[in-house]
């Protein structure tokens, strides 16, 4: 014979019952903490894409407040508009300004005419990045080197991709399509 007691009915839907209710409560445990991790992972990936747009869309300030510099240095130095661009350095020996150079020139496009506008228009627009940066959480945009005609100086301007498709006609910009 079995040393075990028996159980009723009574105690075996009980203990059904028990299991049932902690399968429940792991399953739902179990959902809790992959729900969790997926949503912590979304917030991890959607802040390093944005923290990745702004360290781009910072870059490419840098490179054209160094552009437009370079603008202010020529046109102070001339007396006039600089007409060319991509601009060259002076010194070949200076490999790290050539090479910011270089990478200017690969990352805008340039209106050969702007200095042809200054006599009929305000603002003028020199030149801006060839193509527009993306961003995770807001439009994309562009930095644009703008002329401003009255205070005779070279200004760096982000303007988000609408807007910029608005006053790109006005600044005389016309950017090739790819």
């Amino acid at each position: 014979m079995s040393d075990a007691p028996k159980t009723t009915p009574y105690e075996q839907a009980v203990q059904e019952q028990v299991v049932l209710r902690t399968s429940s409560q792991r399953r739902r445990r179990v959902i809790r903490r992959v729900v969790g991790f997926i949503l912590m992972l979304m917030v991890m990936v959607g802040l390093s894409v944005h923290v990745r747009d702004q360290a781009a869309i910072r870059s490419c300030q840098q490179r054209m407040e160094f552009a437009a510099a370079e603008f202010r240095r020529l046109h102070e130095a001339a007396r006039r508009n600089p007409l060319q661009f991509p601009l060259a350095a002076e010194d070949p020996t200076d490999t790290a300004k050539a090479r910011e150079l270089n990478r200017l020139r690969e990352h805008v496009h340039y209106d050969v005419l702007y200095a042809d506008r200054i006599a009929s228009s305000r603002r003028v627009g020199v030149c801006c990045c060839s193509r527009p940066h993306n961003r995770l959480f807001q439009p994309a945009g562009r930095h644009v080197i703008i002329f401003d005609v009255d205070k005779r100086d070279y200004v760096v301007e982000w303007i988000d991709e609408p807007d910029f498709q608005r006053v790109a006609g006005e600044l005389g910009l016309r950017v090739p399509t790819r």
